[in-house]
């Protein structure tokens, strides 16, 4: 399967999109702020909606670069 060949990679860089300097224990989903300043930086963005909520972001992908962001937390998953 593909995933087996791939590289994963879990990035959470400190201050961007709001983030906590430290984890204050509160959930709070961060992608539509990345989706936004992909959209500002000129980049080609989707989105990506949950099938189970239509008002829930559950990734944004950036074409041209390569890239998506993905939540990964229930009742989402990454299945290989």
């Amino acid at each position: 399967m593909w995933a087996d060949k791939s590289v994963f990679y879990q990035i959470y860089p400190l201050g961007f999109c709001g983030t906590p300097r430290e984890n204050d224990g509160v959930p709070a989903s961060r992608i539509g702020k990345i989706g936004d300043w992909a959209e500002e930086a000129g980049l080609e963005t989707e989105y990506i909606l949950c099938s189970g909520d239509p008002d829930s972001l559950d990734a944004v992908i950036l074409p041209t670069k390569g890239v998506a962001v993905v939540d990964g937390t229930a009742p989402q998953g990454i299945v290989s």
